[in-house]
């Protein structure tokens, strides 16, 4: 006679039957066999931790070398208290330093019984690695022997990754040369040029380097010479730790003018620098001194002009600038 499914039999092929007295087959009741399984079947519930988040309470924690268990966390450590399982220090794995815990998680703990000759509890790393918040880009996240999901704070910026300096001298009618700097990244490089000529000749302090291709400076000037005259530049190559931004360019302050505006619409006020340098054909007081600022309206966080300018008007000659702007990243 056939009952619900729990009572039926199963046969020694796995076929469910209906019970049927004096067959002579090997049978089992299901709900035997389920049993028998329920019973075999290893244990994977995780103790939720008792006591305090520094001295935690553990049923299944015992004083056998090697021995483990998972449990989860019932309050927050901040690595620095002092923690305990049962009365015994839990230090991360392989140290002697505090582990953080965060309550919610599981965590793995084993008993050392020949740690300091007392023993004690250590934590099973969650991972490994020695990364640290401030060496991961801000909003990221790793792991390492503390915890998961840590956040990143580093903020690119303008950290400098390099920097080489090279003479570079245009002699007599060279108007432009280019010169070889190894290899570079254009997206995180700058170039700084400081300049100086043996003639004062209008024009000669008009020298400009930039990167052109991957490994070369092009340096050029503002008028072609004689074979008597030379313009020195003093390069920087600057390479930062990230992408950048750069204009360089170049200005004349005339005679009987006292500034000259650059416009410079695609920047960015806040995260951005100025570098300039000059030369004059006047050295009179402050005729031959060049201060610059950020001027004019600011759209959308962008500057819209830089001014040059000296202290006074220009009574004879022109100054000469050359300058360039830095944006960087703020992450």
């Amino acid at each position: 006679m056939a009952t619900d499914f729990d009572h039926r039999y199963v046969d020694v092929e796995g076929t469910p039957q209906d019970m049927v007295l004096g067959t002579g087959n090997l049978a089992l009741p299901v709900s035997q066999i389920r049993k028998a399984i329920d019973d075999s079947a290893p244990v994977s519930k995780f103790e939720l931790a008792k006591g305090t988040a520094t001295a935690i309470l553990l049923d299944s924690a015992v004083f056998v070398d090697g021995v483990s268990t998972t449990f989860i966390a019932s309050g927050n450590t901040n690595g620095i208290e002092i923690t305990k399982v049962n009365g015994k220090v839990l230090y991360n794995q392989g140290s002697s330093n505090y582990p953080k815990l965060k309550s919610g998680r599981a965590y793995t703990i084993w008993w050392d019984a020949s740690y300091n000759g007392v023993g004690c509890f250590f934590l099973k790393a969650s991972a490994t690695g020695t990364a640290t918040a401030d060496k991961v880009l801000a909003g990221e996240t790793f792991s390492n022997e503390n915890d998961v999901d840590l956040v990143g704070t580093y903020k690119k910026g303008m950290r400098v990754k390099s920097v080489q300096t090279i003479t570079c001298v245009l002699t007599g009618m060279e108007m432009v040369k280019d010169f070889n700097i190894g290899n570079v990244i254009s997206g995180l490089t700058a170039i700084k040029a400081s300049f100086r000529t043996n003639s004062m000749i209008t024009g000669l302090g008009t020298a400009q380097a930039y990167l052109s291709g991957s490994n070369i400076i092009r340096v050029q000037r503002g008028q072609q010479l004689d074979n008597t005259n030379n313009v020195i530049l003093e390069v920087e190559v600057i390479e930062y730790e990230s992408d950048i931004k750069v204009i360089q360019s170049t200005g004349v302050i005339y005679n009987g003018q006292q500034t000259y505006y650059a416009n410079i619409t695609e920047f960015s006020t806040n995260n951005s620098l100025i570098f300039y340098q000059f030369y004059s054909t006047n050295n009179v007081g402050l005729q031959a001194i060049v201060s610059c600022r950020k001027n004019g309206a600011v759209v959308n966080g962008k500057q819209q002009q830089i001014v040059f300018a000296t202290g006074e008007p220009i009574s004879s000659g022109a100054v000469y600038i050359s300058y360039w702007l830095v944006e960087y990243p703020t992450t």
